[in-house]
C-alpha cells in the first residue's frame, strides 16, 4: 500500500462552510514548531533558494509560494545539508484543512502522520 498526498480534515466534506468545524491554525503552527522533525519552509536552505528566485514565476504561484513561507508550509524528516525531505506539510488557509505530500513510507513516518491526524480530532 502506498499513500501519496492526503488532506487531513476535522470533516468529510473537502470544502467548509464558515463556522464548520475547521482546524485550528495555532495547534498546526504549534506541533510544527515543538517537532523535532520538522522546519518551516523559509528556514530550509531549499526554501531560501526559492523566495531568492521569487521574481521568475508568475503572479498566482508567487503568491502561493510567499504564503507558504510564512510559516504555513514545512518539510519534515530532512536528510541532512541535501535538502531531501520524507514529507511536507501546509496549512490550507481556504479550508483549514492540513495537506501532506510523502515522498517515502517509513515507520517514523506515519507514525508522524497519526499525529497529525490526532489535530483534527
Amino acid at each position: 500500500m502506498y499513500i501519496n498526498n492526503l488532506v487531513i480534515s476535522k470533516e468529510r466534506k473537502f470544502f467548509l462552510e464558515d463556522g464548520e468545524n475547521k482546524i485550528d491554525y495555532s495547534k498546526f503552527a504549534a506541533f510544527i514548531a515543538n517537532s523535532d522533525e520538522c522546519r518551516w519552509a523559509e528556514d530550509t536552505e531549499k526554501g531560501r533558494e526559492i523566495l531568492q528566485q521569487i521574481d521568475e514565476f508568475s503572479a498566482a504561484i508567487r503568491a502561493q509560494i510567499l504564503d507558504d513561507h510564512q510559516k504555513k508550509k514545512a518539510y519534515a524528516f530532512m536528510e541532512g545539508e541535501t535538502g531531501e525531505y520524507e514529507m511536507s506539510i501546509r496549512y490550507c488557509n481556504d479550508r483549514s484543512q492540513i495537506a501532506v505530500e510523502m515522498e517515502r513510507q517509513r515507520p517514523a513516518v506515519l507514525r508522524h502522520l497519526l499525529k497529525l491526524w490526532k489535530l483534527a480530532d
